[in-house]
C-alpha cells in the first residue's frame, strides 16, 4: 500500500457513507491538504501520510517527509490557520501493518516528527472504514456545537 492507495481507500469508505470527495495535487499552492470531503453537508480537509516502516527503536522519531522539507511546514501552517478560522481540518497516518491514526491537532508532528512510542500510544482506528465513521462523528459533533 502507498499514500495514494491509502487515500483512495479512505475516500471509498467516506463515499460509501455519503460523502463527496475531491483529491488535490497542486504544486502551485503548497500546504493545501490532499483531500476535501463534504461530510454531512460540511467541508472537511484531510491531509494523509503513509509510513512504510516504523523505526526499530521506540525513541526514534517517525518522520512524515524529509527533515526540513518546506512542504511539511506549509501543510502544518495551512491546517492550523484553517482550524483557527473555525474550519474542520484533520491529518491522518496509515502505518503499513500497524494501523490508521487520525489527528485533530498535533500539527507540529508533521514538521518535527514524533517518537515511535508516542505515535503508537495514540488511538489506532484499525481501518479506513473506522476512520470514515470517526470523521462522520466528529463532523456531527462540530455541527451541533456550532449551533449552540
Amino acid at each position: 500500500m502507498s499514500e495514494t492507495n491509502a487515500t483512495r481507500t479512505l475516500r471509498t469508505h467516506l463515499q460509501a457513507d455519503g460523502a463527496h470527495c475531491q483529491r488535490f495535487e497542486d504544486k502551485l499552492s503548497p500546504g493545501i491538504p490532499d483531500t476535501m470531503a463534504c461530510i454531512n453537508g460540511y467541508p472537511v480537509f484531510l491531509e494523509g501520510k503513509f509510513i512504510k516502516d516504523l523505526p526499530a527503536k521506540e525513541s526514534t522519531l517517525v518522520r512524515f517527509g524529509s527533515t526540513g522539507e518546506a512542504r511539511l511546514a506549509h501543510q502544518r501552517n495551512w491546517l492550523v490557520a484553517h482550524r483557527k478560522a473555525g474550519g474542520l481540518a484533520f491529518w491522518w497516518v496509515r502505518v503499513r501493518d500497524a494501523g490508521w491514526y487520525l489527528f485533530e491537532d498535533k500539527f507540529n508532528w508533521l514538521v518535527d516528527g514524533v517518537p515511535k512510542k508516542i505515535l503508537l500510544e495514540q488511538e489506532n482506528l484499525g481501518s479506513a472504514k473506522a476512520m470514515a465513521a470517526r470523521l462522520n462523528v466528529l463532523v456531527d459533533k462540530h455541527i451541533k456545537e456550532s449551533w449552540l
